[in-house]
């Protein structure tokens, strides 16, 4: 068992997963405004848009694949417990969001929720593809 390789892994897939989605998602807003938005109050209407939602779903899903199969090539041992570590983690993240006054106005409890459900098993299928190619 490698403390300081579990580390890294598990610290890498959440940058990796919050580097890839925060990305997409400012460069897709400024694509639907037509600019770069500075207004948090417009930057949240647009993300939160029925047209949004379903791609902000869909890239948290692709960004957390990502995250997984990272963290599986850096970890190398036991994936599937690093993977609910970081499961566990995000998940909690999304928890803090969601009791926190300020953030949790940024979006309706029910999209939270959609979050948790969209970006939790993309992280496993990630790690799930990364095994099968290393065998």
């Amino acid at each position: 068992m490698n403390i300081k390789r579990s580390f890294v892994s598990v610290v890498g897939a959440l940058v990796v997963v919050t580097l890839i989605a925060e990305t997409l998602e400012f460069f897709l807003i400024a694509l639907f405004h037509g600019g770069f938005v500075t207004d948090q109050d417009l930057y949240f209407s647009i993300r939160n848009s029925a047209v949004f939602i379903p791609l902000k779903l869909g890239y948290n899903f692709g960004a957390a694949v990502v995250a997984g199969y990272v963290l599986a090539w850096i970890a190398g041992y036991k994936e599937m417990t690093h993977c609910i570590v970081v499961a566990s983690l995000q998940t909690l993240s999304f928890l803090w969001a969601i009791f926190d006054p300020e953030i949790s106005t940024t979006a309706p409890l029910w999209l939270w929720v959609l979050f948790i459900i969209f970006t939790i098993p993309g992280f496993f299928v990630g790690v799930k593809w990364r095994l099968k190619k290393k065998s």
